[in-house]
Formats: structure tokens, sequence, C-alpha cells
């Protein structure tokens, strides 16, 4: 089994961007030591998240926290950046969530 220091790892080989929720995720994710590009949807609205994203990247990770708005947020921001020909890497959040007890990304510390 993977652990956290070999998930930040594979996530930053990986180049993929990520989408958070907030500064805080953001923060949490850089003092991991996280290179990839991060998108922020807070203060944005999501169709605008949605446009920068797709016409930028190509594959995502999806990293909304794990309570009722954060999946919310998950569901839409999937099936937009797909009706955009964006592929969204469910790997790594769904890692994250079935093996750590992180259920908010501003949670996750090494």
């Amino acid at each position: 089994m993977m652990s956290i220091e070999e998930w930040k790892t594979a996530v930053n080989a990986s180049e993929k961007a990520i989408v958070v929720e907030g500064k805080n995720d953001e923060k949490a994710l850089r003092e991991m030591g996280i290179a990839n590009r991060i998108y922020q949807l807070s203060r944005k609205a999501i169709f605008a998240v949605i446009e920068e994203v797709w016409q930028k990247e190509r594959q995502v990770i999806i990293l909304t926290d794990l309570d009722k708005e954060g999946k919310k947020l998950y569901g839409r921001l999937s099936s937009g950046l797909q009706d955009h020909g964006v592929e969204i890497d469910n790997v790594f959040r769904e890692w994250l969530f079935r093996n750590s007890q992180v259920r908010q990304v501003e949670g996750l510390k090494l």
C-alpha cells in the first residue's frame, strides 16, 4: 500500500493539473511539496473555472472535499470538464479518501 509521501510523489510525477476548492487547499498541497499546476474554485463561477481549465489542460485531478458541497462541486466539475474533452484522473482522489483520514484537502500533511 502506498504512503502519503508516495502519493505526493506520484501526483508530482503525473504532472497533471489539480483543481481544488480554495486557497487553503492549494496552500496545503504546496506545503506538501506538490508542484503541479493548481486551479482554485474560490470566488469564481464554476463555468469560468471549467473554461479556464479545458483551454489549457487535457487531464486533471479534482481534489474537492468529501463533504456534501465538495461532492456536488466534484460532480459539476467532472461532467463540465468531460463535456469539453478533459480526462478526469480519479486514481489520486480515490486513493486519498480511501487510504487516509483526510476528508478535507486543507487537512493534508505529510
